[in-house]
């Protein structure tokens, strides 16, 4: 990012300005600095008119919004300008993310956000913050979006506006559920001159209201209803395909469409990061290991470990560098608990008393979860605990391809849990359900270590030090398994 230009405009006004130098030169060589000869009356004589032609048709060109782009956009009729230079260099980025309902814009957004410290300004969250604060625009926002409507363009675009100057100090921004029309689009570019690039996640309409109707049993979104997903489909298949087109066709070298209805979302990144790093030249902080899948093929990964030996903290840095989806069993009885359900109910009171959830419960959760995530590659944190979980897993899901084991002193666990326990306002993070905890991990969960370390499939990792630490040997330990060497060659005869 250290070339000193702050926009295309700068890479492109130096390399229009070599150009005409260099014409220059080359009219002049062919002349042979005549003044008198007929060709050269001719020559100005036509630069003239031509001038005066450009001249009508830039003012014509700035009288319409859709005939003009701020890289090398072109409207109706007008000629397409040559490609920007690759790679671009900018001091601030705007992308903008498009995609229908479904699409997987959010997961995209916040993939990218930590791979590229993008400030990530997701419209719809802004929305439902201001209907949870019950604001005046929250009043009128809930109500729209219980109806399947779009809100006015002017609410969206305040609300991005004061998010974005809100004093972050990351230099990018990315930009999630917005525009939805021509428009909130119009209105977006008054206000932002330079968009740098626009994803747009192309996926079929059908695919969309499947992935809605799985999101929509796990009850995270009021809009997440059959009779709302129909508006919203419906919504999508007209004005929002006008607006795909808009930037599509005014926006030609800024456009990017990644067909992500076939895709896993590792998939869906990667060909994101391939065009980050052609477009802008920029890196992504995981691009190491990502290409190393067999993205055919499904695969789970135990981790593995007693209370507070820090699977969660494992499981965070492994999805940044291997792409793996994180599912927690803990996180998911956690979410049924607060869903207020009777199954929640029952499992507040096992998880206050320190003891293991029904196995019914937890692998019909699991197989919810796996199935509604759309991917193939899986961390399994905290699960199985027992034998019984065990068998079920490999019975009902699949067999797990490797066993991470982090191996942590009761002593260290403990120290950990009661330091946790000061924020994390978890039921189970004091000290007497910890020691129940413990009790239930040595007696349920020791087997399971043993029955994977019969299979050779187990890796055991101290988890002793500090997470970095941790992190190195896990990194190692997967790596064998993502990686192979290759065969050694054959001895020569």
């Amino acid at each position: 990012m250290g070339c000193g230009k702050s926009s295309l405009a700068d890479v492109a006004d130096d390399a229009s300005g070599s150009k005409d130098e260099a014409k220059k030169g080359t009219h002049s060589k062919k002349e042979g600095g005549s003044k008198t000869s007929k060709e050269g009356g001719g020559s100005k004589t036509n630069k003239n008119k031509k001038d005066k032609k450009d001249k009508k048709n830039k003012e014509g060109g700035e009288s319409s919004d859709e005939g003009s782009s701020i890289h090398g956009g072109h409207g109706p009729g007008s000629e397409r300008p040559p490609p920007p230079p690759k790679p671009r260099i900018y001091t601030k980025l705007h992308i903008i993310v498009l995609g229908g309902p479904g699409s997987g814009k959010a997961s995209l957004c916040t993939r990218m956000a930590e791979e590229y410290d993008f400030l990530h300004v997701c419209v719809g969250n802004l929305l439902r913050a201001e209907v949870q604060k019950n604001s005046s625009i929250g009043k009128q926002v809930s109500e729209l979006m219980k109806e399947g409507k779009l809100v006015p363009p002017e609410i969206p675009l305040k609300l991005l506006k004061e998010h974005i100057h809100a004093g972050s100090s990351k230099l990018h921004v990315l930009v999630d559920g917005y525009p939805k029309t021509l428009e909130q689009a119009k209105k977006l570019k008054s206000e932002f001159s330079e968009i740098n690039m626009i994803i747009y996640l192309e996926c079929p309409p059908e695919k969309l209201e499947q992935r809605l109707l799985l999101r929509a049993q796990t009850g995270e979104r009021s809009d997440d209803k059959s009779e709302t997903i129909q508006k919203r489909l419906d919504h999508f298949n007209t004005e929002y395909m006008e607006l795909v087109k808009f930037y599509e066709t005014n926006y030609p070298y800024d456009f990017v469409k990644i067909k992500a209805g076939s895709l896993q979302k590792v998939e869906v990144f990667l060909e994101v990061a391939t065009h980050m790093k052609e477009m802008f030249n920029l890196e992504a902080r995981s691009a190491l290991v990502h290409k190393k899948h067999d993205c055919n093929k499904t695969e789970y990964i135990f981790i593995l470990g007693g209370p507070g030996c820090g699977k969660g903290t494992q499981c965070k840095h492994m999805v940044k560098d291997f792409g793996y989806t994180h599912i927690s069993t803990g996180d998911l009885l956690r979410n049924e608990v607060k869903s207020g359900t009777n199954i929640g109910k029952e499992v507040e009171a096992l998880m206050k008393a320190g003891k293991l959830v029904p196995n019914n419960i937890t692998i019909g959760l699991l197989e919810n979860a796996i199935r509604s995530s759309g991917c193939k590659h899986f961390l399994i944190d905290g699960y199985p605990r027992s034998l019984e979980q065990a068998h079920a897993f490999e019975e009902k899901i699949g067999k797990p391809g490797v066993v991470i084991f982090l191996s942590c002193s009761t002593s260290t666990m403990e120290k950990r849990l009661l330091e946790r326990g000061k924020t994390s306002k978890r039921t189970d993070d004091n000290v007497e359900v910890i020691k129940l905890r413990f009790e239930t991990y040595q007696k349920e969960s020791k087997p399971v270590i043993d029955y994977y370390k019969g299979t050779k499939k187990l890796k055991e990792v101290s988890a002793e030090k500090d997470p970095e630490s941790i992190y190195k040997h896990v990194k190692e330990a997967l790596l064998e398994t993502v990686e192979k060497p290759p065969p050694p060659p054959a001895a020569s005869t």
